[in-house]
């Protein structure tokens, strides 16, 4: 069955050393150019699924594609920018729309999502200038370019989605079904209550959860990430959680259909490299 393919990206954190970054972008005040190991790893990813995954299974493109938030990592306020390649959000953001010109070409319609102002800053200017460059849909309630929530309705699938969502170390699907629970209350706003979809980013990794209610399939979801494990979100443990690297398609077929729609999660085993164990005779 081919539907309307919806793709979805974001926590790209371009500007922390471990956020993805453009090989021909200079780094910091000496202008260097070059990767580090685990940009080099990201770029190759990205790289092949503009280049090769998405126009191989999406060769007409995408109707609708959603910039689901923090595409700059900041100044890093609390790391001090000593993980970042530049504390500069200018050169950050020019990073990100650099990376994002290829995809631009495959979209017709760019919506960008407001991320967390740790990253993206009180005044969200980042998103502003990358919709600016990267032609994205403005938001007719508020006349910016960015968005806080997105409601879209495509072939009478309604969906939702928005950057943040609760984070949990473990039982990651419990944000996710919350949401979906609050939705179904009767209490719940009319425009609530009728979402078919709803998405989040934020967490840096894929989960799904959905379910039947009557007749109609209701479905939360967030999407993974691109930028590998960062020393801040590291955890002090052998058995940290690792990122998922990737997007998120979903193809839309139709309220009617059965099924109504597909959420599709194009994930990389990109991580951090192993590391170094001295071993003794």
């Amino acid at each position: 069955m081919k539907g309307k393919p919806i793709l979805l990206y974001g926590d790209m954190h371009c500007g922390s050393i471990s956020g993805l970054w453009h090989p021909e972008a200079p780094k910091g005040e000496g202008g260097k150019v070059g990767l580090n190991y685990n940009q080099k790893a990201m770029w190759k990813v990205w790289s092949h699924l503009l280049e090769e995954r998405l126009p191989k299974r999406w060769p007409d493109g995408f109707p609708v594609a959603i910039n689901m938030g923090d595409s700059i990592d900041g100044r890093q306020e609390k790391q001090k920018g000593t993980c970042t390649e530049t504390t500069d959000l200018t050169a950050q953001t020019n990073v990100a729309i650099m990376a994002q010109r290829p995809l631009r070409d495959m979209v017709d319609d760019l919506y960008f999502i407001e991320g967390t102002p740790y990253h993206e800053g009180n005044d969200y200017l980042s998103g502003e200038l990358m919709a600016s460059a990267l032609n994205g849909q403005p938001n007719q309630r508020t006349g910016k370019l960015t968005h806080r929530h997105l409601f879209l309705t495509i072939d009478g699938i309604r969906l939702f989605f928005t950057h943040k969502i609760p984070h949990f170390q473990i039982y990651k699907s419990t944000p996710l079904e919350r949401e979906l629970q609050r939705a179904l209350r009767k209490t719940a706003m009319e425009y609530a209550k009728e979402r078919d979809v709803l998405g989040f980013a934020h967490v840096h990794t894929h989960h799904l959860v959905q379910f039947p209610v009557g007749q109609h399939l209701k479905a939360a979801f967030t999407i993974p990430c691109l930028q590998v494990e960062s020393q801040h979100a590291t955890q002090p443990s052998l058995f940290n959680t690792l990122a998922h690297f990737g997007m998120v398609v979903i193809e839309i077929y139709g309220k009617d259909e059965d099924p109504p729609f597909a959420i599709i999660p194009l994930t990389y085993p990109v991580s951090i490299r192993k590391p170094k164990e001295y071993v003794y005779p």
